[in-house]
This record gives C-alpha cells, sequence and structure tokens, in this order.
C-alpha cells in the first residue's frame, strides 16, 4: 500500500478524487469496509472560499462540514487565510464526531461579523452533540473597531459531551470569548484569549471541566469562569479543574456553585481587581495549591 492515498472508494462502489484527503497506511483495518476505514482517517480539506476574509464562507465550510460527515472522516482541515463567518447569515454548526483544525493559530483566521447584539454564536455546537474538537486556528471578533457589546459567544460548546478547545487564539470578542454551557467532559487548554468584553472562558453547568494552561489578557470581566446555571434544578459542579493558567490585566478566577475542584498554579499579574472568589456549595472541597 501506498504511503499516501487520494482515490478513495464510496459506500457505493464507486471511486473518485477527493481534493485535499491524504490517507496514511496502517497496518490493519478494523472490521467495517475498508472505504469506511480509510475516509474516517482522511482528513477533509475545505477548497472553494474566499482566503481574504472579506466574503463570508458560511457557505463553504458548512458543505466541507458535511463532506466530512458524508465520508466518515474525523478531521476537517482549514487552509492558512483569513476567513469570514456573517452571523447575520448564522452560525456553522460543528457536528458529532468531527475536529476542525486550521493550519495554526495566526494563520488560519476566522472573521467573526460579531456585529451589534448579535445572538449567533460563530463556531457552536448542536444540543445532545459529542466528541466535537477545535483546534489551530484564531477566531476574530470586531471589538477592536467599537465598544459595543454582541450577545453569543464567538466560540460555543452547548450540551456537548467529550468535547475540546485547544491551541487556538480567540481575540477582541465582544461577548464571552470561549463558552461550555450544559456540557459534560470539556476541556479549554492552551488557548490564547487576548481582550474579551466579557469573561474569557466561561462552563456554566458543565461538570468534568479542565481548564488549563491558557493565557488571558485583557479580560473586561472574569478570565475564568465556573459557574452553575440557576435554571439548573439539581446542578452536579464536580470535577472542576483550573490549573497553571496566566492571567494579565483582567479579573481573576470566578466559582460560584462549586461542589469539587481544583484550582492550583495558576499566575496573576497587574489585576483589575479580584484574583480568585470560590462559592461552594453544601459538601462542597476544594483542593488547591
Amino acid at each position: 500500500m501506498p504511503d499516501a492515498l487520494t482515490l478513495l472508494s464510496n459506500d457505493n462502489g464507486s471511486s473518485g478524487n477527493i481534493s485535499g484527503v491524504s490517507v496514511t497506511a496502517q497496518a490493519s483495518a478494523p472490521t467495517n469496509t475498508l472505504a469506511q476505514w480509510l475516509a474516517s482517517l482522511a482528513p477533509v480539506a475545505m477548497t472553494a472560499a474566499d482566503k481574504t476574509g472579506k466574503t463570508a464562507i458560511n457557505a463553504s465550510l458548512t458543505a466541507a462540514i458535511s463532506t466530512s460527515s458524508t465520508l466518515g472522516s474525523t478531521e476537517l482541515r482549514l487552509p492558512a487565510g483569513s476567513f469570514m463567518i456573517d452571523t447575520k447569515v448564522g452560525g456553522i454548526i460543528m457536528p458529532s464526531n468531527l475536529r476542525i483544525r486550521g493550519a495554526g493559530a495566526g494563520k488560519t483566521i476566522i472573521i467573526c461579523n460579531d456585529a451589534v447584539q448579535q445572538t449567533v454564536s460563530c463556531l457552536n455546537t448542536a444540543d445532545g452533540s459529542s466528541n466535537v474538537h477545535l483546534s489551530d486556528l484564531t477566531v476574530k471578533g470586531l471589538g477592536d473597531s467599537g465598544h459595543y457589546p454582541a450577545a453569543a459567544a464567538p466560540v460555543s460548546f452547548q450540551g456537548c459531551t467529550d468535547c475540546s478547545v485547544d491551541h487556538i487564539e480567540v481575540r477582541y470578542s465582544r461577548f464571552v470569548s470561549i463558552l461550555a454551557k450544559n456540557c459534560d467532559r470539556f476541556s479549554a487548554t492552551d488557548n490564547l484569549i487576548f481582550r474579551s468584553m466579557l469573561d474569557g472562558i466561561q462552563v456554566t453547568g458543565t461538570p468534568n471541566a479542565i481548564i488549563s494552561r491558557n493565557i488571558l489578557t485583557g479580560v473586561n470581566d472574569d478570565a475564568i469562569a465556573a459557574h452553575t446555571d440557576d435554571k439548573t434544578t439539581a446542578p452536579v459542579r464536580g470535577g472542576v479543574v483550573i490549573t497553571d493558567n496566566m492571567i494579565t490585566e483582567s479579573q481573576g478566577i470566578r466559582a460560584l456553585g462549586l461542589k469539587a475542584g481544583r484550582i492550583s498554579g495558576n499566575v496573576m499579574r497587574r489585576m483589575m481587581s479580584f484574583g480568585i472568589i470560590v462559592i461552594f456549595l453544601k459538601m462542597s472541597w476544594l483542593r488547591s495549591s
């Protein structure tokens, strides 16, 4: 078998050249069809999109996501360039069992057209999704062009299980930069948040959350917030880990309704106000160091 394949068989037995797909040879395949196995390994590349950031790519990115789902691929790769998502048209839904990966933070730049009081996130999940991941790109809001707030986070995970965001930058968000709400087993690691109008990273009603090794600078509200959703009758707020983050020129870490967790190793410099505020539920514990 060659080292890389660009020709795959579809489920109906036909074959075709798939642009941007590269498959690395493996020693053995699972029991499902060879085509399905190869497709699941193949990263699909988004093509035919404006790389200048002047024209919305909603349709192109949605089509690339659809292609990934059809092929059973677990990774969609975005090339270097600037790409604009127009939230007036709608946000991009990240489906289950897919990682969206850019060419690197500062190389793949998603421009989030977060207009005044926009209520749609640029990148978000559907409630009930699982295994959704976002990495290696920059998401830029319009907060550097005006100081009025939006009403939705540019990166939002809603009701998602086993989801993560890593090695991304979120700059000039007019709302919370990264939001996870009513999720389970969520992680935000090795990210940069720069100039966020509201919280930098917020997890609400989300047990088993890991927020680690992030850099947050110039956050106007809580740099990191871990809260219980007041609408949840019996909130489960255990397993929260907030470690080894660096926070500068921001407010600090606020955890309201924490049941069990660990906050340690965080570095804070030139803070706007508080460092760490924790309010426990009954029978709670906090491990810190």
